[in-house]
């Protein structure tokens, strides 16, 4: 063997292991490109009967300006699709029903939202929400 096809072989083996060693850190920096993408493009919703059943939508579409009330109508959208009622909208805008619960009144447990857990301090559909929060309706007292 010559001495060029030594160098040859040795300067493969050694490509080889490079890339061998890189390859693990190129896979993990790639693999978590579509996770955080996705977070940057979706909200979550959870609806919590009070009861011990609840129901989520982990990836609805995000949107700007979208509003806790449009993460509602985006779940209505989706393929099981999630039934509720308002009325007003905008600033006045008030759920009275999620999947047929109705509000039980100043004596009853209520359907309130928070995002993130943040109880919410106006109407659902002035309430902004960005992509990657989570917004969960729950049927309870007002705290």
């Amino acid at each position: 063997m010559s001495v060029w096809e030594k160098v040859t072989r040795r300067r493969a083996v050694m490509v080889a292991a490079v890339g061998m060693l890189l390859l693990p850190a190129w896979n993990l920096a790639t693999a978590q490109k579509p996770a955080a993408k996705a977070k940057k493009t979706t909200v979550s919703l959870t609806i919590d009967f009070g009861d011990g059943f609840q129901m989520r939508y982990t990836r609805l579409k995000w949107r700007p300006s979208m509003t806790v009330l449009d993460v509602l109508h985006a779940a209505k959208k989706h393929a099981h699709p999630l039934a509720f009622k308002f009325r007003g909208r905008g600033a006045t805008a008030f759920v009275t029903a999620i999947e047929g619960v109705e509000n039980g009144g100043a004596k009853g447990p209520n359907w309130i939202f928070r995002v993130d857990g943040k109880l919410g301090d106006r109407s659902c559909g002035a309430y902004p929400v960005q992509a990657g929060q989570k917004v969960l309706w729950s049927l309870e007292k007002y705290p």
